[in-house]
């Protein structure tokens, strides 16, 4: 998956999810991956990879957060969870 469809999961999935759970700090990568499929039905992702380009975005600073792989739940931070990308 490229850079583009990154910061698409980022812009659109992450947040968008975020503001539909009303805004809690715990998001299901189940709803993460529903609302990617919802957004783009033609792309051949899986949970998996949702999972880890999660985990991807995380490590380069655009999520705030960890993943419970155990439990796939992406708990995010309470304070800003989506950085701009000045404020990394």
């Amino acid at each position: 998956m490229n850079t583009h469809n990154l910061l698409t999961l980022t812009s659109l999935n992450g947040t968008n999810s975020w503001v539909l759970k009303g805004k809690e700090s715990r998001l299901s990568i189940d709803l993460v991956f529903q609302l990617h499929q919802a957004i783009d039905p033609a792309a051949d992702v899986d949970i998996d990879e949702i999972e880890c380009l999660l985990a991807n975005l995380i490590y380069k600073g655009n999520i705030r957060g960890y993943i419970a792989h155990e439990k796939r739940i992406l708990v995010l931070s309470k304070d800003n969870p989506f950085p701009y990308p000045q404020q990394k």
